[in-house]
């Protein structure tokens, strides 16, 4: 049986600097129109192919090497295709530290890497003196020594033990690096192939406090609420017992048979069962025994503890809703952005300079309190482009210059920097307060907002921020890729990388879906890279057709013409979003709760309906009219409808060519859907959709048949493969006359199948589906797959296979 990874398939490695890569194509960008669609039987496997299937035929399933996408260049300088490689913009800026030294840490987000820019700038100029060089010095994997994307990043500056050390928050595998000064990798917490336990649950920003603790907001905190909250961690302290230990209620008491206690452990956090939030150990008795300062609140037995770790959050109903930035101000006062709550918590540190985020803040903004609420100002309708308040979910970074006592925050839903008052001297103070709203950057006025793509602006709301030795604030800018330098008055200094380095042309950073349009031209989901790109067939080659890069468009955002992680899409040759549109591309833009219809022939970025239009669905009770991050479509050619993979609405939207809603389905005998990807409309019109939760394909009626939606049964491709539940996954979906086709990234290969009633070696199929074989394996050559995701056909009669983590599209000939 194959290994696979439990967690989801991640992207391959990143692009070295300074390899030389070969362009498919150029041409001048072109921007299309859009319309939005608003939130608001078992398988049986023959036991030998059928002779005309993948395996066992002289007409099979063969790549053409006909691949879309980037490739390197061999020892002569010619394009090698077996060289993949990825195409990624130069930098893309999310997460900001600041050295010891003063100069500044840059998480470098879809290169899952940590660039260093050296303090060498003046107030006019952009670094000069030495050449930004990447930081850390991982690999990209899971488990020790590799890295993912970073979310946040943050550095100790206390002069303690670890001063200069960074630690790298992975939001999406919940773990957290630590990384020597060198930029050495040292050790990891989490989840998810940690060295060491920790209870993290999509650990977002980190910042590390007077005291060497590492302060790190643990955003999601689900399945169980009570993780989300703030996690506090003893790097020094910390160490993890087995599941052995033992606790009564009532008592202050813990025991286990290797808690392996000190006196040095006096005073440090425990984290366990029954265990109150912020419980420290106050006295260690044995080495296996220690006295805390609260008592235990549930009994528990044969349970694992951890030592040098709390989690704390205020109660309810001021309880952390998704905190995101932290920061101290020079007090040792910590603050905290709580997005869920529109706001910013600051605690105040008490006399031994300790921080209690267990007790609510109060608003009175006196000293002796235990902190405080900042409100920042709300969006004003009064002002241009006003289209959302304060601190909402795109919320990101928080700064503090403890000289200047100037605090900077991240507003990004607003595009916009906020400058507070963060001068402990002025708490109390009624003409300068202290958690007072001074200025937004960029001369955006107080309750404006400011995105767009100029010096100063933000395409999609600024990530994180750092303020470097010379007392310039650094902003992570993820969306326009580029980081970019201001004066603590809010000026814009300069952008880095210097000379704009976006993504090129005919290249991809994570692709996922492929769709052809009647006149055969492709398009493919750029989804790391936030756009579209369209390729024209140029001719045949090897029995398939060639394509050349056309035109791109599209940039990270939730508004008309952005994407937020689009993957699946279709063509919808019955869908018109404009007068003399003939046909409309139909995309699930995920992360947006959309699906977007755009008319690519469309030279101005025109909105063909308004929001109240027929691409906008009714709004109404979950699941009906409600898209929750959509990760798939289907176009059915025959009536115009389009089905949309509702991933987290656990069922299928269904609109009509105009848009409308027609309903939805996805009702099975027994349970739910479950979190759907991959969707396509067969032949006959009826739906096949995948189901990531049970590893199953269902098969539905179509919307236009007697029975709209009747559920018609069910497939279990890792059954038929003979691997475990789950082992081998399930994405794209397309077929033809004689076969369907099943993308299965787990293992890096496509599964072929037919239909029930059709011939197979042995007899005639007599499930839903029966599997021929399959073709791939991983790796990067002619007739090898990286991930595959999206599947469509091409007016070639070949099939086109989205790989993920060969960033490339690949064609293959099949019978």
């Amino acid at each position: 049986m194959r290994s696979v990874r439990p967690c989801p398939a991640r992207r391959g490695a990143p692009m070295p600097k300074f390899r030389q890569r070969a362009l498919v194509a150029a041409a001048v960008v072109a921007i299309a129109s859009v319309a939005s669609v608003g939130s608001g039987a078992g398988l049986v496997a023959a036991k030998a192919p059928p002779p005309s299937g993948c395996v066992g035929s002289s007409t099979g399933c063969t790549a053409t090497g006909n691949n879309v996408g980037l490739v390197g260049l061999n020892k002569k300088g010619n394009p090698n295709i077996n060289d993949p490689i990825p195409g990624n913009a130069g930098l893309y800026a999310w997460g900001m530290a600041t050295d010891p030294d003063g100069s500044i840490l840059t998480g470098d987000y879809w290169n899952y890497r940590i660039v260093h820019y050296e303090d060498d700038e003046t107030s006019t100029s952009a670094p000069t003196g030495a050449s930004p060089y990447v930081f850390s010095q991982t690999t990209l994997g899971f488990g020790a020594d590799t890295t993912q994307a970073p979310f946040g990043i943050c550095t100790d500056n206390s002069g303690g033990h670890f001063e200069g050390y960074v630690y790298e928050t992975e939001g999406s595998l919940y773990d957290v690096n630590q990384y020597d000064p060198a930029g050495s990798w040292v050790t990891s917490w989490g989840t998810t192939d940690a060295v060491s336990p920790a209870p993290f649950q999509y650990p977002s920003e980190c910042t590390v406090g007077p005291n060497g603790y590492v302060y790190i907001a643990n955003q999601w905190g689900t399945p169980n609420k009570a993780l989300q909250g703030v996690v506090i961690l003893d790097p020094i302290r910390y160490h993890a017992t087995a599941s052995d230990g033992s606790t009564t209620t009532g008592s202050g008491q813990i025991s286990a048979a290797d808690l392996d206690l000190t006196a040095a452990d006096t005073g440090a956090f425990l984290y366990g069962p029954g265990i109150p939030d912020g419980d420290t150990i106050t006295s260690v008795t044995s080495a296996t025994q220690a006295v805390l300062s609260a008592a235990a609140t549930a009994t528990a037995s044969n349970s694992a503890f951890i030592v040098g770790l709390t989690i704390e959050s205020p109660p309810a109903p001021n309880a952390f809703i998704q905190p995101r930035g932290l920061a101290f101000d020079s007090a040792g006062n910590l603050w905290v952005a709580d997005q869920g709550h529109s706001r910013i918590d600051v605690f105040f540190a008490n006399g031994s300079g300790q921080v209690n985020m267990d007790v609510a803040p109060t608003d009175t903004k006196k000293t002796g309190d235990n902190g405080m609420e900042i409100t920042p100002p709300l969006c004003s309708p009064s002002l241009p482009n006003c289209t959302n308040t304060t601190l909402t979910f795109d919320m990101r970074g928080l700064a503090i210059d403890t000289r200047s006592g100037l605090a900077f925050v991240a507003n990004g839903q607003g595009c916009v920097v906020q400058e507070f008052n963060a001068n402990p001297a002025d708490i109390g103070s009624s003409t300068d307060p202290y958690g007072g709203f001074v200025l937004n950057f960029n001369g955006v006025p107080s309750g404006g907002t400011d995105c767009g793509t100029g010096m100063g602006q933000f395409e999609d709301g600024a990530r994180g921020i750092a303020v470097d030795g010379q007392g310039n604030v650094w902003v992570g800018d993820l969306g326009d890729f580029r980081a970019q330098v201001f004066t603590e008055q809010g000026a814009p200094l300069w952008a880095l990388p210097t000379t704009p380095e976006p993504p090129p042309d005919g290249g991809f950073n994570g692709p996922r879906g492929v769709a052809f349009d009647a006149a055969g031209n492709m398009y493919v989901t750029d989804t790391y890279n936030y756009r579209i790109e369209e390729f024209s067939p140029t001719g045949t080659s090897g029995g398939g057709d060639t394509y050349a890069f056309d035109q791109a468009w599209g940039s990270r955002g939730d508004g008309p013409g952005d994407f937020n992680y689009a993957r699946l899409m279709c063509w919808d040759p019955l869908t018109s979003l404009e007068s003399g549109g003939s046909g409309a591309l139909i995309v699930a833009n995920t992360d947006s709760d959309m699906a977007v219809g755009w008319n690519t022939t469309s030279s101005t970025p025109v909105v063909a309906q308004t929001p109240t239009g027929p691409w906008e669905t009714a709004s109404g009770t979950p699941p009906v009219g409600i898209l929750d991050d959509p990760y798939g479509v289907a176009c059915d050619p025959a009536t115009g409808d389009v089905y949309v993979a509702n991933s987290n609405g656990g069922n299928i939207v269904v609109l009509n060519a105009s848009g409308a809603e027609l309903g939805t389905m996805g009702t099975l005998p027994k349970g739910k859907l479950g979190f759907t990807q991959g969707i396509w409309v067969d032949r006959d019109g009826s739906v096949w959709a995948d189901s990531g939760t049970t590893d199953t394909i269902y098969h539905f009626a179509s919307w236009a048949s007697a029975d709209p939606g009747e559920f018609l049964g069910s497939v279990s491709p890792d059954a038929a493969l003979g691997v475990a539940s789950g082992a081998a996954g399930t994405y794209g979906i397309a077929g033809d006359a004689g076969y369907v086709y099943i993308a299965l990234p787990s293992i890096n290969e496509v599964g072929q199948f037919v239909r029930d009633g059709a011939p197979t070696s042995t007899g005639t199929c007599s499930a839903q589906l029966c599997l021929v074989g399959t073709f791939g394996s991983r790796g990067t050559g002619v007739g090898k797959l990286a991930t595959p995701q999206g599947l469509a056909f091409g007016p070639d009669g070949d099939l086109y296979v989205v790989e993920e983590n060969n960033n490339r599209i690949s064609q293959w000939t099949v019978p």
